[in-house]
């Protein structure tokens, strides 16, 4: 019974997975390599997803510095308080 159940699940799981499996397959090598990237980061987050919070943060203040050409540095007010007392 167990090993049945066991079989079907297996068989579910992998008619979800061929037709991606199948469209990755054909697509060019640069599409692969962009997806095996996407899957480790989407791993890597699961698995810290402080750090990768973190590593978000700093590159989305450092892409709105680039595209806005700010000549500071984006600060929370807490910080630009503290800036400013001492």
């Amino acid at each position: 019974m167990l090993d049945a159940l066991k079989n079907a699940y297996g068989e579910i799981i992998e008619s979800v997975i061929r037709p991606m499996k199948d469209w990755i397959l054909r697509r060019s090598w640069f599409v692969r390599f962009l997806f095996v990237i996407a899957v480790g980061l989407g791993a890597y987050s699961y698995w810290k997803p402080e750090t990768a919070t973190r590593l978000a943060q700093r590159i989305s203040f450092s892409v709105h510095s680039f595209f806005y050409h700010e000549n500071d540095i984006p600060l929370s007010a807490t910080a630009k308080k503290s800036l400013g007392l001492a």
